[in-house]
């Protein structure tokens, strides 16, 4: 790809012809743009390419109408220099580059103690508050469209902004919060010190059904990308392949997607000569190596001719375990990472499917809570964790479905699930609630004999 290059903006907003130097490329989105970061004048500047066939001029006239608009309403802004036509299909607008800026989410992800974290966030949500004061509001909000040189922050990507010319109403505003706040792994004792921030800046009074509302909205927002982004996982796509081959289908992670015709054509032999961890009805489950990557993969065996049309209907459980991996990782749960699944077919019938997962070399949780050699205080901090993992599923009304202590192991002692077969997703609250009482009592099940152990779940534990 070529990454540096020298071209001529023959006709545009300056009347006379000028150079620009592209010499680095910092995005790249083929047929529609590309953007550079480059020299003009000896300035440094960020060079827009548009390629689209029908649409480039439309969506270079839109930016730069929307940087000036900025520019008008005092919001801090990259300066737009100029725009202009290199070809029939071909615009390019040119503005300065913020110098030793970085984009908020870089900033966030530098960010790791919980109250510099939380004082990020105020500066942009006051920031935020302040556009909707004045009638902006980003259509694709994320901190990527924020830049931070110092103290100042600065608003970018005008295409998806829109103008009203007068101030956001109070449910307009706390939406575009929401969607904000739900792009980001934030205890839920963030929420409402972020929105006393937002309703101080707009000098607004907090209304209880302003937190219910932020509350519903985020949830609404997290859900909605989250089921966008599982339904990629289901094609080819950035990091996925998806393979038909001899009656399988496989969608693999594509570090390992060279393997998977070798993995189709042999993966029962090498599941019978790896190491077994489980072999039963409905399941075999074995530890074997993917080049030279230790996997699990887990088969959900074929049980006749109505088994396979049940499951045809309602997806193969390899798909279901494939989805509830990638939701819990998006959620920042800790799971296994899963490589691949894999569909065996007879015609339009699933006959078996297989999940191959990340091999977590951990430590069962059950042992590590009963052994009396373990200092007490290790033990109340991982019993703590694993109350906290729970909860957090269950904040996302996600139920597990067999929380016996086998499907919670420890990873450098942290605990992560396992086994997601019978977990499910609940739109209906009531319903959820009966799964939930269902898991506490599942997992209380595995200390009734032990209560020194169940203990360690009810004592208030000390983070310092």
């Amino acid at each position: 790809m070529e990454t540096e290059k020298v071209i001529t903006v023959a006709k545009n907003s300056l009347k006379s012809p000028q150079v620009l130097h592209c010499e680095k490329l910092l995005r790249d989105l083929p047929g529609k743009r590309q953007v550079f970061q480059g020299k003009w004048q000896k300035k440094e500047i960020i060079i827009k390419l548009f390629f689209h066939k029908r649409h480039a001029r439309r969506h270079t006239q839109r930016e730069w109408q929307g940087l000036s608009t900025l520019i008008q309403l005092s919001q801090n802004s990259p300066t737009p220099l100029f725009w202009g036509k290199l070809n029939s299909q071909t615009y390019a607008l040119v503005m300065e580059k913020i110098p030793a800026a970085q984009s908020g989410w870089e900033v966030w992800q530098s960010l790791e103690e919980k109250n510099t974290r939380e004082n990020f966030l105020k500066k942009i949500i006051e920031q935020l508050a302040q556009q909707h004061q004045q009638g902006i509001l980003q259509q694709d909000l994320h901190l990527d469209n924020f830049l931070l040189q110092e103290e100042n922050i600065y608003l970018i990507d005008p295409s998806q902004i829109q103008f009203f010319g007068k101030h956001l109403s109070r449910k307009t505003s706390i939406k575009q919060l929401a969607s904000l706040l739900s792009q980001l792994d934030l205890p839920s004792s963030f929420q409402e010190p972020l929105l006393a921030t937002y309703t101080e800046a707009r000098s607004w009074q907090v209304h209880l059904s302003d937190k219910a509302y932020l509350e519903k909205k985020i949830h609404s927002y997290r859900s909605a990308r989250i089921r966008k982004t599982l339904r990629k996982y289901l094609r080819t796509n950035r990091l996925h392949q998806k393979i038909i081959h001899q009656g399988h289908t496989i969608v693999i992670e594509k570090s390992f997607s060279e393997q998977a015709h070798s993995l189709i054509e042999n993966i029962d032999q090498w599941m019978e000569e790896g190491d077994v961890l489980k072999r039963g009805n409905t399941c075999f489950v074995s530890k074997v190596m993917l080049g030279e990557t230790p996997v699990v993969i887990k088969r959900y065996n074929h049980k006749g001719f109505w088994h396979s049309f049940r499951h045809s209907i309602k997806r193969s459980r390899a798909r279901r375990c494939w989805l509830f991996a990638h939701r819990l990782l998006l959620l920042q749960i800790d799971t296994p990472r899963p490589l691949a699944f894999v569909e065996k077919r007879w015609g339009k019938y699933i006959q078996c499917s297989y999940f191959i997962s990340e091999y977590i070399q951990g430590e069962d949780l059950q042992p590590f809570l009963s052994s009396l050699s373990k200092e007490e205080k290790l033990r109340r901090k991982v019993a703590h964790e694993t109350k906290q993992l729970i909860e957090k599923l269950h904040l996302e009304l996600i139920s597990h479905g067999d929380l016996k202590h086998q499907n919670i192991l420890l990873k450098d002692g942290k605990p992560i699930f396992i086994d997601l077969d019978g977990m499910e997703v609940h739109r209906k609250k009531k319903k959820f609630l009966s799964r939930q009482k269902k898991d506490i009592k599942r997992f209380a099940k595995n200390w009734q004999d032990q209560p020194e152990v169940s203990v360690l779940f009810d004592e208030p534990y000390d983070t310092n």
